[in-house]
């Protein structure tokens, strides 16, 4: 009787989707976001990047709680509690996966790079037809860490989601 009421009476599989999205769609824009800031870390040469890297580099001794409450200040002040943004948006920009893209990408043969280029190639046409296929390895590690990490999350969602609907 319990399993018929747990999985037919109760909350628990709508809990389970929204745990399911939730995660899913932040780990798809945590990888699109990491790759897309590490590659010009990894291979290209502009104005401050000898400076940002290290700020990007800085943000892994930053633990999240030290930042918990200037960012829940911000949801609050967009109206974005107890929406599906306010659980999947913090934390998409993350620190390890910009480094760990990073010190992959420069691992790649710059070879190949130049033969793309040489081919006619830009920068966004060598991330995305040579860069990304050659990291899978990589972006699937992160994207294991960050479902998992948004998977496990349960300060956050407990603050920004207090509503009865974000919970049905």
């Amino acid at each position: 009787e319990n399993w018929i009421y747990l999985l037919s009476k109760s909350r628990l599989p709508r809990w389970f989707f929204n745990s399911i999205l939730v995660s899913t769609i932040h780990t798809v824009l945590l990888l699109s976001i990491c790759s897309l800031a590490a590659y010009p870390f990894a291979r290209m040469r502009f104005i401050g990047s000898r400076v940002l890297f290290p700020l990007v580099l800085a943000g892994l001794m930053v633990p999240f709680q030290v930042t918990f409450i200037p960012v829940y200040l911000l949801f609050a002040k967009m109206n974005l509690l107890n929406t599906y943004p306010a659980l999947i948006i913090p934390g998409v920009a993350s620190s390890f996966g910009v480094f760990l893209l990073v010190q992959f990408f420069k691992g790649i043969p710059i070879e190949l790079e130049e033969a793309a280029f040489l081919d006619g190639a830009n920068h966004f046409g060598v991330y995305w037809r040579i860069m990304l296929p050659l990291s899978m390895p990589a972006m699937t590690t992160l994207a294991i860490f960050a479902f998992l990490g948004n998977w496990n999350s349960y300060l956050w969602p407990l603050i920004a989601a207090t509503e009865q609907h974000m919970m049905t």
